[in-house]
């Protein structure tokens, strides 16, 4: 049977010409250069994209970056931006950025540390969200079938939906709810926990709990019982093997067993 792991460092690079990078099996290198950019991966693991010419000739060439099930990457943006990217995330985003605004799109999960340019607003669009950033450090969790979560650390940003505008202030998060755009004080070592290398659940429904574990560590997830009201609190290091994952969880009160490529959950 396949063994269950948790997740690696890794990623699946698109040129703007369509041209795929597997970052998984990269070593410091230069993966692709022209008149406009530089793109390189870095000893650590993190691919980072340079300019090469001046900002008037920004491109509007789109890159991707993905990190399927069961990986996580570091891109450095060519305006210095950093991002981390969760399991089953994508980050599509400009070669270099233009002289008035910075864009990106996510889908999934990323941490943002953003270069501060007062002349060039950055904004990220996720799931019919907009968010304004003002030169900062926030989180942003926006996967599919999942309410959209954004948590400031520090700076300030302005989260757009349903024609609703919020400022955040650091310690606050915005959540969508109902077709609501609701700010209230952040768990900020929740939000920043996989990045830091844990899974940190307080009073996480059981089904949310397990869709982060399942990205992690590629794993099916099949439930067995009715009680999808359960609630799961503690802290699971993201390096744990499958077996101690199941260890844990069952000391955390969550009964279930590794079986093949497979967790089996009794609710």
């Amino acid at each position: 049977p396949q063994q269950v792991h948790p997740g690696i460092k890794a990623a699946v690079l698109t040129l703007a010409d369509g041209t795929k990078i597997d970052l998984s099996a990269q070593q410091q290198s230069v993966l692709h250069q022209d008149e406009q950019v530089k793109v390189i991966t870095t000893a650590s693991g993190t691919v980072q994209y340079q300019f090469t010419a001046s900002r008037k000739t920004a491109t509007s060439r789109t890159n991707t970056i993905e990190t399927p099930i069961g990986t996580e990457y570091t891109i450095i943006l060519a305006d210095g931006s950093k991002v981390w990217l969760n399991a089953g995330s994508v980050l599509t985003f400009p070669e270099s950025f233009a002289s008035n605004s910075r864009e990106v799109k996510l889908s999934g999960e990323g941490y943002f540390e953003v270069s501060h340019d007062s002349k060039r607003p950055f904004y990220v669009r996720s799931n019919e969200q907009t968010i304004r950033v003002f030169g900062t450090h926030f989180n942003v969790r926006s996967y599919p079938n999942e309410n959209n979560k954004t948590t400031l650390i520090a700076g300030s940003v302005q989260v757009s939906q349903f024609g609703k505008s919020k400022m955040l202030k650091p310690g606050q998060a915005a959540f969508t709810t109902g077709g609501n755009l609701i700010v209230a004080e952040a768990n900020i070592e929740e939000a920043m926990a996989w990045k830091n290398g844990f899974f940190y659940f307080e009073s996480t429904p059981i089904k949310d709990a397990l869709a982060a574990i399942k990205r992690w560590y590629n794993v099916d997830i099949v439930y067995k019982g009715t009680n999808e009201k359960r609630e799961l609190t503690g802290k699971i290091k993201r390096n744990s093997t499958a077996q101690q994952l199941v260890e844990t969880l069952n000391f955390l009160d969550i009964k279930c067993r590794l079986e093949n490529n497979k967790i089996e959950v009794e609710l």
